[in-house]
């Protein structure tokens, strides 16, 4: 029988498309680059956002522009325009570290089911379930909620013309 070192016998270059994290790989682009995923996928898609596309992805996603133009004039009238300038710089940093501690959990957990996939790992195999639930059900709230409001917000404007 065949021993390989190792102890099992087998090496990443016995199973099909697997990699050891030490392992490089090349990207369509041509560029060799480290695995670093702990979880073991493989990039298949060039990352090739900018900054300007990943604004409009978040201004997009976040819905931003309806509330903004309705909340505006009341932080205009309670604040003025410091109020708003520094309104503004206090919530970009707040929205910049909830985007950085998502794309940390996406990189080291990629998965299709975001934030109660995220929610029912990090706490181990006691909590996971109950906060997996918890994470998917406020998050199924809030976009019915939000829903609900642009619904909302789209109906009052058109009875106010």
């Amino acid at each position: 029988m065949d021993e390989k070192p190792g102890g099992n016998g087998t090496d990443s270059a016995d199973v099909k498309g697997a990699t050891l994290p030490s392992e490089t790989i090349n990207v369509d682009n041509g560029v060799s680059t480290d695995l670093i995923n702990a979880s073991g996928h493989i990039q298949e898609v060039d990352r090739n956002f900018s900054l300007l596309t990943l604004t409009g992805v978040g201004i997009n996603q976040g819905s931003t522009w309806g509330p903004a133009g309705s909340s505006i004039i009341i932080a205009l009238f309670n604040g003025g325009p410091p109020g708003v300038l520094y309104e503004f710089i206090v919530v970009s940093v707040c929205y910049w570290v909830v985007a950085a501690c998502i794309a940390e959990l996406a990189s080291a957990i990629p998965s299709s089911g975001g934030v109660y996939h995220w929610a029912s790992v990090t706490p181990g195999k006691k909590w996971g379930r109950v906060v997996g639930f918890y994470a998917g059900y406020w998050n199924w709230l809030g976009w019915t909620l939000g829903g609900v409001s642009v619904a909302s917000i789209a109906g009052t404007g058109t009875m106010t013309i």
